[in-house]
């Protein structure tokens, strides 16, 4: 496909655009990693949360929104603040009906192998499943940087996502997703 100017820019074809805004994407993630500004709480008008498939690394195929109440956590075995957030949830989930279902989801699985993301889970305590992101994923959930998460309610509405919050607001946001 041959690129056009449109005032003074070029304009390249949909697919080409669609690679360099992942590829970019990616790259800001890597050097952002930390919670990530700001995040949206959802109203009761809210439309419902994204429905993807991931297959977590053991080969399980696993459905969001599913009925259940579910946290996504997106990290990276190379980031430091998502070990902290991984040690924070894990307290959480203590804390939580068993009901909510909980996903670790890796964003870099090109730089990240199996091992060192069920050796990351392993270190914080975690004992639930991971996945790698697909790119449906990350634009599906707005992921833009590492350590974010989504909750989704129990009735699939997507009740937040964005940085990390604190223990409180998370608390909060998983008692609202229980119903």
């Amino acid at each position: 496909m041959k690129p056009y100017r449109i005032g003074g820019l070029r304009r390249l074809g949909r697919r080409v655009r669609s690679v360099f805004a992942v590829a970019a994407g990616l790259a800001g993630m890597l050097a952002g990693c930390g919670p990530a500004a700001g995040g949206s709480v959802s109203t009761p008008a809210t439309p419902p949360a994204p429905r993807v498939t991931l297959t977590t690394l053991v080969g399980q195929h696993l459905t969001v929104p599913n009925g259940r109440a579910a946290v996504l956590y997106f990290v990276s075995a190379q980031c430091s603040s998502c070990v902290d957030g991984l040690h924070q949830l894990t307290a959480l989930q203590g804390q939580v009906p068993k009901t909510v279902q909980w996903l670790a989801v890796d964003v870099t699985p090109q730089y990240d192998p199996a091992s060192a993301v069920s050796s990351m889970l392993a270190e914080t305590g975690a004992r639930w499943p991971a996945a790698y992101a697909t790119n449906q994923v990350l634009q599906a959930y707005h992921v833009t940087a590492l350590d974010q998460l989504a909750v989704i309610g129990a009735d699939g509405r997507l009740l937040y996502d964005g940085g990390r919050p604190s223990d409180g607001v998370l608390r909060r946001l998983l008692d609202a997703a229980q119903g």
